[in-house]
């Protein structure tokens, strides 16, 4: 009875002294993830860090200063930090030992930073969960299972202090469950990535844990061991991590009876220690023969944490108390402890304490004879402990016979996967060089034609810098003003030609660098689908582009398609959506090719691309009077914010496309004499900060008689 009793001292306090530190690295994360006016976070920030301060302390003044974080975030309107507030809240429940509460506000907390895609904060609400689930209310199954989800997320965001410490928490689980071979394993893997990163507290906490579990099947020489180095990467900067050593050491020697060499590390952890390393100096006194001593201890705690509402020290002293007044044959005052403790213990889901208090009640109401009352409180240990005590009867048996394993195993599994890696590797390889090749055959393919195609531009471009020539020639010695008028038109026709003919090889360039670029990923599906789209393209612009005049309906399908290619591109990084303002026959209205195309291309790669989450690309189409107007409306950063991240490609991009564009209107003008214009509007929303772009494109067009005749 006692042993369990002080096996879940042994556990608890390292665990509660880990919890704090992986619980204030990752809640910072969260933090940074907040888009809100500077002054507005740092009072937010200020409320939580005020919240954190008092976890172990005083947990109703944690969630006092997490509420008022939980209403101030609620009137900003900033989600992340309600979000925030509400983990808060659940930690300081959870360290003021109400269990279910904190369970709540943490199932709470992971649903908003779901809604929000927040990875950070689910990772580290996740983490949260799986210490409550565990070192709480012993769901160790539920635990393990939020571990995971966190360990993964971590993993995701390249997080290796979060990867450390739920490797090292999982195995702790493990512990608990009397797996040693999965718990040692687990917690050496953590011992591995804190190496990596040198952390120094971390890796000490790791060896701590793992010297805990040859202590608790009396492999005393090596847990002290893997305490001693621990203590290597210790120093003065990391104060809780030594103290912890320090207990685990102490509790060492008192299962050994060496008294006086547990009682020179138990003053070390009374220096600036916790009331666990006060419960750790009673337990001394009281296997010393000086329970008075320990009474008096016992009762300090306890009233120190009725105060602070710290359930788990509170019901602990209380037990603590019990035995001692059980001792001195008080069997009266020893019920009158365990069933106090008992009591807390079951409204916070405390199983540990819960188990031993029923089987402490057990025993003294058997002493009084109320078999009944014992009958009763044997049933609810029995309930919880049962497994506990099979474990244990077999931990001893299993852990000597697989210690000397553990290392061979490791080797054996570390080896085997290897050799699978290298399979996996060759398979894939052999599957990328296939594939590789196939796309080179089609790149070399596609590349062919579009020398070949930029070669006979090249070739008509010359053609019509001659043909522009002789026109000069011939309207230099033509008389009159009616004919020279005549060749001056037809010379502005042909350099509308050389533009378009400017225009194709840019965009097929383009798309080219998207299809290569999944190439070189190895996404061979994103690679064929968007070649089969970009082919449709192709067909389109080679037939297009010989025409000085094509349906809307043509533009708006050959537009589609690049739409979608882009979404491709771009993994869906923004929707479209093109829509008539009035009813428009698009198989009659007749315009110049490749107008609207590049400034959408604008919108998605200066607007789009630079805004976080989703964006929004809508075309409106209008035609009235022989005027076809296009409204170009995306929510992105803005020109302003676009300026900010200049670089070499969207300079090119923009000589190659938008000024093309803007040539092309300028002799339509020129030519048809005719208004056609293109005017931008910045959008901005509320707070005066850019919210998008709006570009209006006027063009006049050609009915279906027009082209005929």
């Amino acid at each position: 009875m006692r042993r369990y009793f002080f096996i879940s001292l042994l556990f608890l306090a390292p665990v509660l002294t880990g919890l704090c530190q992986t619980i204030g690295s990752v809640s910072n994360d969260s933090l940074q993830h907040r888009r809100i006016p500077q002054q507005n976070e740092g009072k937010a920030q200020l409320l939580l860090s005020k919240s954190k301060a008092f976890w172990y302390k005083n947990p109703d003044s944690a969630l006092s200063f997490a509420f008022q974080a939980l209403q101030f975030s609620r009137d900003i309107s900033d989600s992340r930090g309600v979000a925030e507030a509400y983990r808060y809240i659940g930690l300081g429940n959870m360290f003021g030992g109400r269990t279910q509460l904190a369970e709540s506000y943490l199932d709470t907390a992971l649903k908003s930073f779901e809604n929000l895609r927040d990875t950070a904060g689910m990772a580290s609400t996740y983490n949260n969960l799986g210490k409550l689930l565990s070192e709480r209310t012993g769901r160790y199954d539920e635990s393990i299972f939020a571990f995971e989800q966190a360990l993964f997320l971590f993993q995701a965001l390249g997080n290796p202090e979060g990867v450390g410490s739920v490797l090292n928490y999982i195995g702790l689980n493990y512990q608990a469950r009397g797996n040693f071979q999965k718990a040692i394993e687990y917690l050496l893997k953590g011992l591995e990535v804190r190496k990596k990163i040198g952390d120094k507290p971390g890796m000490m906490f790791s060896l701590a844990r793992v010297g805990d579990m040859y202590q608790a099947v009396g492999q005393s020489e090596t847990a002290l061991k893997y305490y001693n180095n621990a203590l290597l990467y210790g120093g003065e900067n990391f104060t809780e991590p030594l103290l912890d050593i320090y207990a685990s050491i102490a509790r060492l020697y008192m299962q050994l009876k060496r008294y006086d060499q547990a009682r020179k590390y138990i003053d070390l952890t009374l220096k600036n220690g916790s009331d666990w390393h006060q419960l750790l100096l009673a337990r001394f006194y009281f296997e010393t023969g000086l329970p008075e001593k320990a009474f008096f201890i016992y009762e300090q705690v306890m009233a120190r944490n009725q105060k602070k509402s710290e359930h788990a020290l509170l019901a602990s002293s209380l037990m603590g108390l019990s035995q001692v007044s059980e001792l001195k044959k008080d069997y009266q005052a020893a019920i009158k402890f365990a069933t106090t403790a008992f009591r807390i213990a079951n409204e916070q889901t405390i199983r540990w304490i819960i188990s031993d208090a029923a089987k402490t009640l057990s025993f003294l109401y058997s002493l009084q004879g109320d078999y009944h009352k014992a009958y009763n409180y044997e049933k609810i240990y029995r309930s919880i402990a049962d497994s506990l005590s099979s474990a244990d009867s077999h931990i001893k048996l299993d852990f000597l016979e697989s210690k000397n394993e553990i290392l061979e195993k490791q080797s054996s599994i570390e080896l085997l996967n290897k050799e699978n890696k290298i399979k996996e590797q060759q398979l894939k390889k052999e599957a990328l060089v296939k594939k590789v090749f196939i796309a080179g055959i089609i790149f070399i393919v596609l590349i062919a034609i579009v020398l070949f195609r930029n070669s006979l531009l090249h070739r008509n471009n010359e053609q019509h810098r001659r043909e522009l020539a002789e026109n000069e020639l011939q309207i230099q010695k033509l008389e009159g003003e009616k004919t020279k008028t005549a060749f001056q038109q037809q010379a502005t026709e042909l350099e509308m030609q050389a533009l378009r003919a400017q225009m194709n090889p840019h965009f097929i360039f383009n798309c080219l660098t998207s299809i290569n670029r999944f190439i070189l990923i190895n996404k061979t599906e994103e690679a064929s689908d968007y070649l089969t789209k970009f082919s449709r393209l192709i067909r389109m612009a080679l037939i297009n582009s010989g025409k000085p005049q094509i349906t809307l309906e043509s533009e708006l399908d050959a537009l589609r398609l690049y739409l979608d290619l882009e979404r491709l591109r771009f993994k869906n990084a923004f929707s479209y959506r093109i829509t008539f303002i009035n009813t428009i026959d698009v198989n009659t209205v007749y315009i110049p090719p490749m107008l609207i195309q590049p400034f959408v291309e604008n919108a998605i790669w200066h607007g789009l691309m630079h805004k976080k989450g989703v964006g929004q690309l809508e075309i409106r189409v209008c035609a009235e009077d022989k005027m076809l107007t296009c409204e170009i409306v995306d929510n992105g950063v803005g020109r302003n914010m676009a300026a900010a991240f200049d670089s070499r490609y969207a300079k090119r991009n923009k000589s190659m496309g938008i000024e093309i564009t803007s040539g092309r209107l300028a002799l339509l003008n020129k030519t048809k004499n005719a208004a056609a214009v293109c005017n931008i509007e910045d959008l901005f929303d509320e707070k005066g900060e850019g919210c998008g772009t709006k570009v209006v494109l006027t063009i006049p067009y050609k009915d279906l008689t027009e082209v005929v005749t």
